[in-house]
């Protein structure tokens, strides 16, 4: 595009620059918006473009979304050249992660889509597989899996072949969902199981504790208790560490429904309690799934144990601290499903 570029556009870009480059957050959102609004309505003009973008990106790390969004917007007209194809989808796919973040499913799916046809026909799999990551994630959210999975497995088979591990992850997690809200249990523990080989090389805590649940929800399902157990008991530590408490009690919650399936009743309630006290800490309601989830083991075990002894099981359990609970549940003797109760 040959259009004369708003005064200073090029000047507030690269101090923009220069400024996130120095940790100067403030001052580089300043910037970022003063470019929005040289840049708002086009005219963008070729020169300005990448560092326009590079702004946007910046800005989407540092937390923002309205702002990166006016910048990815205003960068969109000035890439309408065949040459441009590439740059264009990845502007279209951080515009549709947007989308996805206010829930906005439609706009997301669009977006993708038109992403991803962009990208094909420009011979780019690598923005191609992100458009198609984004398509499958969109329909995930929606919980609407029986169509997610063909771009899933599509996306996850570019990012082998480009090697890029952490997003082969990423795909197979959110294929790995999917199959496993499907029924196809094999193929999902399968996947998230090379999601914790990845994540557990790369440290990535968030990951690595949700795949670890995966698998610990997969083998309850199963009847598999002790590596219920035993994954749900991975993830704790980490969780810990991450300070990540609702997941600690999703955990905690996990290890009970394997000790409930497994006979034993008393334990069980010790850690439902547990985790419901983190959750009554936190000030935080028990989320409507797991309130169903776990119910009828609780009930189960209120009628296997008694009313007065479920009761003293709870009060233990609940007066927990955080750490003493996920100890507790951790085990001491090596054997979870064999230990002998609290003295």
């Amino acid at each position: 595009m040959t259009t004369t570029p708003p005064d200073g556009l090029a000047t507030v870009l690269g101090r923009a620059a220069a400024a996130h480059a120095a940790d100067r957050t403030d001052s580089f959102l300043d910037l970022a918006r003063q470019a929005a609004r040289l840049a708002e309505g086009g005219g963008v003009p070729q020169a300005c473009v990448q560092p326009l973008l590079q702004v946007a990106v910046d800005a989407l790390y540092e937390g923002e979304t309205d702002l990166p969004e006016a910048l990815f917007l205003a960068a969109l007209p000035a890439l309408e050249q065949p040459e441009d194809a590439a740059t264009r989808a990845s502007v279209l796919h951080n515009l549709a992660l947007l989308a996805l973040t206010r829930e906005d499913f439609a706009r997301a799916h669009r977006l993708d889509s038109e992403g991803r046809d962009l990208a094909a026909a420009a011979g780019e799999p690598l923005v191609e597989a992100e458009c198609l990551h984004g398509i499958g994630a969109a329909l995930v959210a929606q919980r609407d899996y029986p169509p997610a999975c063909a771009p899933l497995e599509r996306c996850l088979a570019l990012f082998e072949e480009l090697g890029d591990e952490d997003a082969v992850a990423a795909a197979a997690h959110s294929l790995a969902i999917a199959r496993q809200e499907l029924g196809d249990l094999e193929r999902a523990r399968g996947l998230f199981l090379r999601c914790v080989a990845i994540w557990r090389a790369s440290g990535y805590g968030h990951g690595l504790t949700e795949a670890l649940q995966g698998i610990g929800e997969i083998a309850q399902s199963s009847g598999e208790y002790r590596e219920a157990m035993a994954r749900h008991a991975d993830a704790l530590p980490v969780l810990l560490e991450m300070d990540e408490l609702p997941g600690v009690s999703e955990s905690l919650e996990g290890v009970a429904l394997a000790l409930a399936g497994a006979g034993r009743p008393d334990d069980a309630v010790r850690l439902f309690a547990a985790a419901t006290g983190i959750r009554d800490r936190l000030g935080a309601e028990v989320p409507p799934a797991v309130r169903e989830r776990v119910a009828d083991d609780i009930a189960q075990a209120r009628t296997a144990l008694g009313a007065e002894p479920f009761r003293t099981h709870w009060a233990w359990g609940h007066a927990l601290a955080t750490e003493e609970a996920v100890a507790y549940a951790l085990g001491r003797d090596g054997d979870r499903l064999s230990r002998p109760g609290p003295k």
